[in-house]
């Protein structure tokens, strides 16, 4: 069963936009109990995407203010501070995992200034105003 949601603000007219982008993308099949599934995720740059850093004590511990200011940095040296809500969050529940950020509803640990850009290149610049699948 395929279930897609459209982050498209309400505008029909970019649905032809939408199915042309979904079918130059490559789609990955997820296995689920036996059956294959495929979720999708579009968003056109109409809202802003949301990133938070969690600053509860043990992420604080492991640097989440560096992180903060390693993304501060980041989305203004690639121009997307109007297109990024960048916020602290007390705890994301993931203690022993490092620092943690939520990037919309994606959750990922063990963020380090070593491994930043990396993830920064994966989770935002890769998903903002353009298809995540």
């Amino acid at each position: 069963m395929s279930q897609c949601l459209y982050n498209y603000g309400g505008r029909n007219e970019l649905l032809q936009q939408i199915y042309l982008i979904l079918l130059q993308q490559v789609i990955s099949l997820q296995n689920n109990e036996g059956r294959l599934s495929l979720s999708c995720r579009i968003s056109l740059g109409d809202e802003p995407m949301n990133i938070y850093v969690c600053v509860g004590s043990s992420c604080h511990l492991k640097g989440s203010y560096q992180i903060i200011r390693l993304m501060k940095e980041h989305l203004a040296k690639n121009g997307l501070a109007d297109k990024v809500n960048l916020s602290a969050a007390f705890c994301l529940g993931k203690c022993t995992d490092g620092v943690t950020i939520k990037v919309d509803d994606r959750i990922v640990c063990g963020v380090s200034p070593e491994n930043f850009t990396d993830i920064f290149d994966k989770y935002v610049l890769g998903t903002v105003g353009s298809v995540q699948i």
